[in-house]
């Protein structure tokens, strides 16, 4: 019985030693792996995973249930500066349009229409694809039509918080454009100058 112990024991103490080194090797290897499969096309919420679970409720998902969810979608398509989706391109210069379309196709009322619960599913799959989350399209599909107040809760919590992260786009050109225009204003004011300053040589 002293036998049995005395070579667990040496058992478990090997394996604990080995299990630090093979352990903390094993996590840079993980970590070398996680980092090389990271790539622009990864999602910034936990590598293609949503913020929020689907059944999170949350103040955007109470306001689709009650038929409200134009405000969440109206948000949303603000905070992305847009997106393709099927047969059509979401703008911020049409959001009021779209969330009106959208915030009707996500209110279960209104699912016996089937035009408003079909823009709803192009508007999530869309959407889907643009925060790069990484889930089968069958399963958008069912969440949008089972379930669309609280789909619309998730959604709105990964926008908020990839926009978080990331931060709103920045419009380089409407930057870049004043500066452009300064710079051309400055040209022309020194051909002007110069061309004087020819004539009052010509005349001298």
């Amino acid at each position: 019985m002293q036998m049995f112990s005395s070579v667990a024991s040496k058992a478990l103490s090997g394996s604990m030693g080995g299990g630090k080194g093979g352990g903390s090797r094993g996590g840079q290897h993980n970590n070398q792996s996680g980092r090389g499969q990271v790539n622009e096309k990864t999602s910034l919420i936990q590598q293609n995973e949503w913020a929020t679970g689907v059944c999170s409720c949350s103040q955007p998902c109470w306001l689709a249930c009650f038929g409200c969810g134009c405000i969440p979608v109206y948000q949303m398509i603000n905070d992305t500066e847009g997106f393709d989706t099927y047969c059509m391109t979401v703008t911020t210069t049409d959001s009021v349009l779209f969330c009106i379309i959208f915030g009707l196709g996500s209110f279960w009322l209104f699912d016996w229409s089937v035009i408003f619960l079909i823009f709803f599913v192009f508007f999530a799959i869309g959407l889907t694809g643009h925060l790069r989350v990484k889930e089968e399209s069958c399963v958008t599909v069912m969440k949008a039509i089972l379930c669309g107040p609280c789909f619309v809760g998730q959604m709105f919590a990964t926008v908020k918080k990839q926009k978080e992260l990331v931060g709103k786009p920045v419009d380089v050109e409407s930057q870049i454009r004043p500066v452009a225009q300064q710079e051309g204003q400055q040209k022309g004011q020194q051909k002007t100058d110069d061309r004087m300053d020819q004539q009052e040589g010509q005349q001298k």
